[in-house]
């Protein structure tokens, strides 16, 4: 599988119509698989809810609570985890991942998504720190705010926005993943904040359960993804910003390489205060552009004879509290748009008995969901309403025509501005394949000049080393002749020099003569001893060669005799592989096995396995670890098998290859 996880189900396992393939990833709320949809012939990605703070996986597949005291707190996030599917599956837009079905087995839900290929943005940020231009993030993000401007038109906030949720496809196009929902609502239930708060890029709203959350909760967490772009690194935590706000400023950060319109606006989004964000997503979009900024359309308000299905702001365990009221009141005629909240003093009880009443709370988007006991209320968004508007009876026509027309021109300007990043890619292909013609064509000029250059240089080299060689033979003959002439009036002039000259020279032929015939046999000695050292050192390889096929046919033939006696397991070296009693016994080796090669330090005391059943156990310990050239890591690991009355060990090595643990030997 592509990452280890103990409590994910196996490849191959079968759900419904899909064969799970690989984990691609997993979480504290899941575990996200990749795998095949058997009736379409595609592959589809997978998301399970599995919260391992109050769940666990059984030997049988099926998900169930940790104790009957976590039960309604599982049911509960369940139900939270169907609700987000329903919610996604609503959405069709080019950068929202798309969701095609979701439905619950093994005691747990699935969540059915399209498989993006690509890689996540937080691989390309660790990559390319700061190297980024204005258009790279223009081209990134001005797609993701469309996408988000749907989700926020429907009433609902992603949460959970940050590099690691935004997927970069194959094409360059971005899309959002991980909608934060069930997680913001399973993660209040527990009290565990870090689980919903991502340090950095969540701003100061979403460190209260009663934050006032709305569009520039998502605006603060792109802002802090653009900064992370442009100066390399996260801004600092939201709460840390409060007195003495420590982070350098974008348009400080990013001097001379972005335009300060561009910067700018990565500041204003970045405010520590909600109301001095951009209250939008086309407000901000008008920011980063340089254009002019459209006023925020205020909310509908809500009649308090349609509050029981209206779409509620804060609601109180026991009817609304002061804190409650006003936020009711202010979500009805405030002018500033506000999404739904539940606040830490205002949740509501789901469950009431012995042990005590628990707080549920859920966010997610503009869904809120109040279970109502003792006096508590139950209010649900209706399909019919707007965000903060009135039941479908009470719509008014005009309205609903001017958000028909707002967006069919929202329609229209994503369209514009689709097919303008397509010429403007188009052009920059074609400026790109000229340029690259270009440079081809100016690399193979050099090269041909750079060729003649070096043909013309050593034809020269090649005269002058004639011409030198010409001079120093015809000076070597030169000084030839004058030598003999001058040996000639020597003799002439004494005959007793003349004899002792040649005297010298015999001697001298005699030495260079000796000395020749000792480097001859100094040179024999030598080759006879090298042929003795190659004699010695082949009959030694054969000696191993024949020692290594005897060990071989000793090993074949105990495998063998193994097989005879015994059922056969891959997961152990050659000579245990038929050593065992049943097939049983092969489940327990292999699940000891991955585990042991993982986690366990060379020389640590064995892992140990048994069958109750056929009465077969074994134990498996590291003995070393080792490193390929290529990077592979490698554990030689020492195995043994009792079975069938008998005791048998074996050693061997096992690779970590293609993300799986193989036995070479």
């Amino acid at each position: 599988m592509t990452e280890q996880h103990f409590n994910a189900l196996p490849a191959g396992h079968q759900l419904q119509e899909y064969t799970l393939k690989s984990v691609l990833g997993h979480g504290g709320f899941g575990i996200t698989y990749l795998a095949a949809d058997n009736n379409l012939g595609k592959d589809v990605a997978i998301k399970e809810y599995l919260p391992t703070e109050f769940a666990v996986r059984r030997d049988d597949s099926r998900v169930q609570p940790r104790s009957t005291a976590d039960n309604d707190d599982y049911e509960w996030g369940l139900d939270r985890f169907m609700k987000e599917a329903q919610t996604l599956g609503l959405f069709r837009h080019p950068n929202i991942v798309p969701v095609y079905r979701a439905f619950k087995e093994n005691g747990t839900a699935y969540m059915v998504m399209e498989y993006q290929r690509g890689e996540p943005l937080s691989d390309i940020f660790r990559k390319h720190r700061a190297e980024f231009t204005e258009d790279d993030l223009m081209n990134l993000i001005l797609p993701l705010l469309d996408g988000l401007a749907v989700v926020h038109k429907a009433g609902y906030l992603h949460r959970d926005l940050k590099p690691g949720n935004i997927f970069i496809r194959e094409d360059g196009s971005p899309v959002l993943l991980d909608f934060g929902a069930a997680r913001n609502a399973v993660g209040r239930k527990s009290k565990n904040l870090t689980s919903i708060v991502t340090p950095g890029y969540a701003p100061l709203e979403q460190y209260f359960a009663d934050g006032n959350q709305g569009p520039w909760t998502d605006i603060y967490a792109m802002a802090s993804i653009l900064f992370q772009a442009v100066a390399g690194r996260i801004p600092p935590e939201a709460p840390a910003r409060v007195k003495r706000d420590p982070i350098t400023p974008a348009v400080e950060v990013g001097r001379g390489r972005f335009s300060e319109t561009f910067l700018s606006a990565i500041d204003v989004g970045l405010a520590v205060e909600e109301e001095n964000r951009p209250q939008t997503v086309e407000q901000w979009r008008a920011m980063l552009l340089g254009q002019e900024v459209p006023v925020a359309p205020p909310p509908v308000a809500v009649p308090e004879a349609a509050s029981a299905r209206a779409s509620a702001t804060m609601l109180a365990g026991n009817g609304l509290g002061a804190r409650g009221r006003a936020s009711a009141a202010s979500a009805a005629g405030s002018p500033s748009m506000r999404f739904p909240t539940i606040g830490r003093d205002d949740a509501i009880a789901h469950k009431r008995g012995g042990r005590g009443a628990k707080v549920a709370a859920l966010v997610f988007g503009g869904v809120v969901l109040l279970a109502a006991s003792a006096g508590g209320a139950y209010i649900a968004l209706n399909p019919d309403h707007g965000l903060f508007g009135t039941s479908s009876n009470n719509t008014n026509t005009a309205d609903v025509e001017a958000k028909k027309r707002a967006e069919e021109e929202a329609r229209r300007r994503a369209e514009d501005e689709k097919r303008k990043a397509d010429e403007e890619a188009a052009r920059r292909a074609a400026e790109e394949e000229k340029r690259q013609a270009d440079a081809k064509r100016r690399a193979d000029e050099e090269k041909r000049k750079a060729e003649e250059e070096a043909r013309r240089k050593a034809e020269d080299e090649k005269r002058r080393a004639e011409d030198e060689k010409r001079r120093a033979e015809e000076k070597r003959r030169a000084e030839d002749e004058k030598r003999r002439a001058e040996e000639e009036k020597r003799r002439a002039e004494d005959p007793r020099r003349a004899e002792e000259e040649a005297r010298r020279r015999e001697e001298t032929r005699r030495a260079e003569e000796e000395a020749r015939r000792r480097d001859e046999e100094q040179a024999k000695r030598r080759a006879e001893e090298e042929a003795r050292k190659r004699e010695q050192e082949e009959a030694r390889k054969r000696e191993q060669e024949e020692a290594r096929k005897r060990e071989q046919e000793d090993a074949r033939r105990r495998e063998e005799e193994n097989r005879s006696r015994g059922v056969s397991c891959d997961y152990s070296v050659p000579v245990l592989r038929g050593a065992y009693a049943t097939e049983v016994d092969c489940y327990f080796v292999q699940r000891v096995f991955a585990y042991t090669l993982s986690t366990a330090r060379d020389g640590a005391a064995p892992s140990t396995w048994s069958n109750p059943r056929s009465g077969s156990s074994g134990t498996i310990s590291i003995i070393s670890t080792s490193q390929n050239r290529d990077g592979t890591m490698c554990r030689q690991f020492r195995q043994t098998v009792t079975a069938n009355g008998r005791t048998q060990t074996g050693t061997g090595t096992a690779c970590y290859r293609n993300n799986t643990w193989q036995i070479v030997s």
